[in-house]
């Protein structure tokens, strides 16, 4: 068996360096590019948010120029913005207490069986009609869940039956020795919409 020449030996050498150098970047573009591609449809979704929150914003401005110009009409010495400004609730999950209403029926009605917390937003947000296309959003989505848990286990209505030493988590049950949810609202006087929910 002839041995490879020193000068041949070094250029394969070289070569395979070389090699592996593009090799590693192709792969790293591949990665940069699905980046590139994710942070596309993100951009997309933000700007769609940001022109539909414009057109928002121009029509409540056309309004707030509108009163303006009709209460100066009224009363000329009365300054518009005396009374500043305020922030009014969005209203993104129907009536106030919406999302945690729907939570607690569909738990409620998965009883005696548990109902994950992955299964309680995947429900909720498509209820309520959310599109939760961002980390942020899909994240701002989660918290709002938890805390309708959080209340709901604070008041013993509902507990927990996933074991956090175990590893596991997320998984929350009605509790049945108490009244229902819509006994409940009959007591205190609330009228409340059925809500029908199929968990699987």
């Amino acid at each position: 068996m002839s041995r490879t020449p020193p000068d041949i030996k070094w250029l394969l050498n070289e070569r395979a360096a070389l090699a592996g150098e593009v090799e590693k970047a192709l792969a790293k573009q591949a990665v940069l590019a699905h980046k590139r591609d994710r942070l596309r449809n993100q951009l997309a979704v933000v700007l769609k948010a940001m022109e539909r929150s414009q057109v928002a914003q121009a029509r409540s401005q056309a309004s707030l120029d509108a009163l303006d110009a009709t209460m100066g009409i009224v009363n000329k010495g009365v300054n518009p913005g005396a009374g500043g400004s305020v922030w009014a609730w969005a209203g993104k999950y129907g009536s106030r207490g919406g999302l945690g209403e729907y939570i607690a029926r569909v738990l409620e009605g998965a009883a005696p069986e548990p109902v994950t917390t992955s299964v309680l937003i995947d429900l909720a947000s498509r209820q309520f009609g959310l599109v939760l296309s961002t980390p942020a959003e899909r994240r701002s989505f989660r918290k709002s869940v938890s805390s309708a848990l959080t209340s709901f286990q604070k008041r013993n209505l509902i507990e927990a039956v996933h074991d956090r030493k175990a590893g596991s988590h997320g998984l929350w049950c009605w509790r049945e020795e108490f009244p229902t949810f819509a006994e409940m609202a009959a007591q205190s006087g609330i009228g409340l919409v059925t809500v029908r929910a199929e968990v699987s």
